[in-house]
């Protein structure tokens, strides 16, 4: 595939914008969070994290799967988007209610009162939300990711950079937290609607909304399943453990699954609307969601090896000294980084291919696996969760790696011989930051400083294996990938970093 010309430079664009947008964003939460978890305790973290399962889970619910419907569908007409932005408006309010009427009993779960009136202000976000579903929707479909990546960071920026911190240094505690986010919420909701205008309405007829739904109902069991897995660990902790140990997981979960926050973001958001465009063509789709795990091994492993050695000193950095019993779940959760961010890859692939019935059954698997191994974990400590919920990402990668091959008809021996060049990556990865950060630690170095060493030691390996060792621990598919993200920088500086690479390792 050219990435210059027609659907491969959309791609390419696309891919641009979305990392952009996703890093700028996670630098901007990284900066947040360094603040916000100096001025509020880990127990108000936790009493947000707890009421945010239910508002999470309600909105993926309130959302009926029609996102992913609009984006799906080879042709839309406009009555389909005015039935879409109608019955979004309805159900967001209905769901809303419904969070208003369940506040107390959500509340009495979690053995915290405080919960109850988070819940009933966080509730409102949901039909806030749902007003800009379509909108999102028909700019993914469209492929308008650098649209979407700015209103994303100036929504964040506004929700948590301004208002959440301005709330938390007058005092206000926990409300900081929710009005960050429903601050967010709003910000976000106007950009998309003043960017992307669609027709919209009131009322809605049911017959538009027939070959919406049919799609749209595995996509509200599966991500229900899905974001319910991602929460199913908070509900254990919050309700056995408590708010402290709520907040204390909440915070490492985040720096463990940030990288496939980002790196997935990014990929997810590109990936189904253009395999959307492929679905039918198995020998395309095999290609590209091979590539897809080439590219996220080389950040998995390295990204996960680099998390469970400095942990204790990301947590010192970013969450502050008092934060350090999130040291040991983080280094647990951080191995699962491979699991997240291969799931995304065959996430995109097979929403795009239409089997999002088989994909939610997978979910509804992984969800009571998460759940139960949360369950048990918590016998032991934030440790036995986090290590609980490894245990379920791993067998859902290893289902829904068995459904893509399947869809896609790729050889097992050609997705595992993807796995080589990121582990030899990682291998050397490990060596160097354990020896820099044994040097540093001997020496008294405080955690910014041995973050610090790390980073350019990391910089210095990446560049020698680039430049003398491409294809043993890159890959062709890596370097495909590389040279991809080259085409897109302005032409001095991907000349510039080209020649950083063996003249020789040019993708085949």
């Amino acid at each position: 595939m050219e990435p210059r010309t027609g659907l491969g430079r959309r791609v390419l664009g696309g891919l641009f914008w979305a990392f952009s947008g996703t890093l700028v964003q996670g630098a901007l939460e990284v900066i947040v969070t360094m603040a916000l978890a100096r001025l509020l305790a880990p127990a108000m973290f936790g009493a947000v994290a707890a009421a945010l399962v239910a508002i999470k889970i309600a909105g993926f619910i309130a959302n009926l799967g029609l996102t992913g419907a609009l984006i799906q569908r080879e042709t839309l007409d406009d009555e389909q988007v005015r039935a879409a932005f109608a019955v979004s408006i309805h159900f967001g309010l209905v769901v809303c209610l419904l969070l208003q009427l369940g506040a107390a009993p959500i509340a009495a779960f979690f053995q915290n009162d405080v919960i109850e009136d988070i819940v009933r202000l966080l509730s409102v976000a949901i039909p806030i939300a749902n007003a800009s579903q379509v909108a999102l929707a028909l700019m993914r479909r469209r492929m308008r990711f650098r649209q979407i990546a700015t209103c994303a960071v100036i929504s964040f920026g506004i929700g948590y950079g301004v208002v959440g911190i301005g709330l938390a240094l007058s005092g206000y505690g926990v409300w900081a937290l929710a009005g960050a986010h429903l601050a967010q919420v709003c910000c976000n909701t106007v950009l998309l609607l003043t960017l992307q205008p669609h027709p919209k309405a009131v009322l809605f007829r049911w017959s538009p909304l027939v070959e919406l739904l049919r799609f749209g109902g595995g996509m509200i069991v599966w991500r229900t399943a899905a974001n319910s897995a991602i929460e199913a660990d908070n509900l254990v902790v919050g309700r056995w453990l408590g708010a402290e140990a709520l907040g204390l997981y909440s915070r490492a979960y985040w720096l463990a699954a940030t990288p496939a926050v980002l790196f997935g973001r990014g990929i997810a958001s590109v990936l189904f609307p253009v395999l959307s465009r492929l679905q039918g063509d198995s020998a395309r789709l095999a290609v590209a969601y091979r590539r897809g795990i080439a590219a996220t091994n080389l950040v998995a492993f390295p990204a996960s090896v680099a998390i469970v050695i400095l942990a204790p000193e990301i947590v010192a950095v970013v969450l502050g000294e008092q934060w350090g019993a999130a040291v040991v779940p983080l280094r647990i959760l951080a191995v699962g980084l491979l699991f997240r961010l291969g799931v995304r890859v065959s996430d995109s692939l097979t929403a795009a291919a239409g089997a999002v019935y088989r994909t939610a059954a997978v979910q509804v698997v992984y969800v009571i696996a998460v759940f139960a191994g949360a369950l048990v974990g918590r016998y032991w400590g934030l440790g036995g969760v986090a290590t609980g919920v490894f245990c379920a990402l791993f067998l859902n990668y290893v289902l829904m790696t068995r459904l893509t091959l399947e869809m896609t008809s790729l050889p097992v021996a050609k997705l595992l011989a993807t796995f080589v060049p990121a582990l030899l990556t990682a291998a050397a990865i490990a060596a160097e930051l354990l020896a820099v950060r044994g040097w540093l630690a001997s020496r008294s170095a405080p955690p910014l400083a041995i973050l610090a060493g790390a980073a350019v030691a990391t910089g210095v390996t990446s560049a020698v294996i680039l430049r003398l060792f491409p294809r043993a621990f890159i890959g062709d598919d890596g370097l495909w990938a590389v040279h991809l993200v080259l085409r897109r920088l302005p032409d001095s500086i991907s000349t510039a970093a080209s020649r950083l690479i063996a003249p020789y390792a040019r993708p085949t």
